[in-house]
């Protein structure tokens, strides 16, 4: 019978190595474009909006690793713990801590709640894109280069490429809240899909290849 998982935050952390800690520099250095950019929100919330979510796909991808891509990471699936708790669960509880890491971004450079509700719906979008390619393809490379393809092709193009999966309002200025929940929507709906179809691909798992 499998049972609940108790999280074990610190084991975690540790297995992915240094690459826990890409999120907490970028993060900073988010933080230090603010006086780089003498606080002009009209360079700054492009900069936010094109580098911040992008990196909420790190922890989805990377925590898996050693489950997923590394050998021997299938005997990990004979522990009595469920898939749900094993994957999801797991991805879902770093993403809270991204979540806190975006409020702490948003409130060091200018808090705004409409800013804060932005960025937080597109990162929950590439959380959603991380884990669903890291489940579907099961090497960090490619998962990430699925992340990364996707925001330059979008940024470039202006979210012209692909108009119905856009996640980027593209603004130079704050948004009213109304304005930023009504184009969040389809993002957290599209966002809400990647989860559950990285969950499905995550119970479809088996043995390392």
């Amino acid at each position: 019978m499998r049972t609940a998982m108790r999280f074990d935050l610190r084991f975690d952390w540790r297995v992915m190595g240094t690459a826990a800690y890409v999120p907490l520099i970028v993060a900073v250095v988010m933080t230090l474009f603010e006086p780089l950019m003498r606080g002009s929100l009209r360079q700054l919330i492009p900069a936010l909006e094109f580098i911040w979510p992008l990196f909420a796909a790190w922890w989805s991808i990377f925590l898996f690793q050693d489950v997923l891509e590394e050998p021997g990471g299938e005997t990990i699936f004979s522990y009595p713990v469920s898939r749900f708790s094993l994957g999801i669960a797991r991805a879902a509880v770093f993403f809270l801590g991204y979540a806190m890491l975006t409020a702490w971004v948003v409130g060091v450079i200018d808090f705004s709640l409409s800013l804060f509700v932005q960025l937080l719906a597109e990162c929950y979008f590439y959380a959603g894109l991380g884990f669903f390619a890291m489940t579907l393809l099961r090497r960090t490379g490619w998962s990430l280069s699925v992340a990364f393809c996707y925001a330059g092709m979008q940024i470039l193009t202006g979210g012209k490429l692909i108009p119905l999966l856009n996640v980027y309002l593209f603004n130079q200025e704050l948004l009213p809240l109304d304005l930023v929940l009504q184009h969040s929507l389809p993002t957290l709906v599209m966002g809400t899909v990647l989860w559950g179809m990285g969950q499905w691909s995550f119970q479809k798992s088996g043995a390392y290849h």
